[in-house]
């Protein structure tokens, strides 16, 4: 091969080698550009992610906080609720104890000759703790308070239907003694009304004492 036929392959094999190198070069720095498109685009869809997590994060602490506001108001409300039926259950404790006047009588059953004073106490809760503010907040405490105001009423009304005062002594109420005899089967049909409302009232009454403390205390 003489000198310008090597120069001349010399020439296109340098050329072919540029050539390749050219386009290599292009290939490479095309997929450094696609590599770092796509690099963009993953850092984008991250910083996407990123900040719809944030927001999903604060909004989940709004909704948790409003949350813990609207329970902590339910449970202050609850709260205040409890007391107020504990103050309404002391009051009429307050005048209806075990030991109260009314209450013995009830229990007792002494119905054929009392004292008219011995109604004072059931008189005075149904005259004074009787009003719309007067109801209890728990629903089935209520009920039984509605029950218990409803027999001693009924109570009040059969004693003034039933006795009378004691010709001897105004203050005492008392189914008339002279019908034991002139009236026997009256005077004891009498007592045994009086006597079955009475221990009604006192179940009641009973039953309420207990369920009250046991759903305040």
């Amino acid at each position: 091969m003489d000198s310008n036929n090597f120069w001349i392959v010399l020439l296109s094999v340098l050329g072919v080698i540029g050539g390749l190198s050219f386009v290599i070069y292009k290939l490479y720095f095309e997929k450094i550009k696609i590599d770092n498109d796509t690099l963009r685009t993953e850092n984008d869809t991250l910083k996407v992610e990123f900040e719809k997590q944030k927001n999903d994060f604060e909004k989940f602490k709004f909704e948790q906080e409003q949350k813990n506001r609207e329970d902590d108001k339910k449970e202050e409300k609850s709260l205040k609720r409890i007391e107020h039926d504990k103050k309404l259950f002391e009051k009429i404790i307050e005048i209806l104890p075990s030991n109260s006047p009314s209450i013995m009588l009830v229990k007792e059953k002494t119905l054929n000759m009392f004292h008219s004073d011995e109604l004072n106490d059931f008189i005075k809760v149904m005259n004074e703790l009787n009003g719309s503010e007067y109801s209890f907040f728990d629903v089935e405490l209520e009920d039984e308070r509605k029950k218990l105001y409803m027999l001693i009423n009924k109570f009040i009304n059969d004693i003034s239907m039933k006795t009378y005062s004691h010709h001897n002594n105004a203050s005492y109420k008392c189914v008339p003694p002279e019908w034991e005899s002139t009236k026997p089967e009256l005077y004891k049909d009498t007592l045994d009304i009086l006597h079955i409302k009475a221990t009604e009232l006192f179940k009641v009454y009973d039953e309420f004492v207990k369920f009250a403390k046991e759903r305040l205390y």
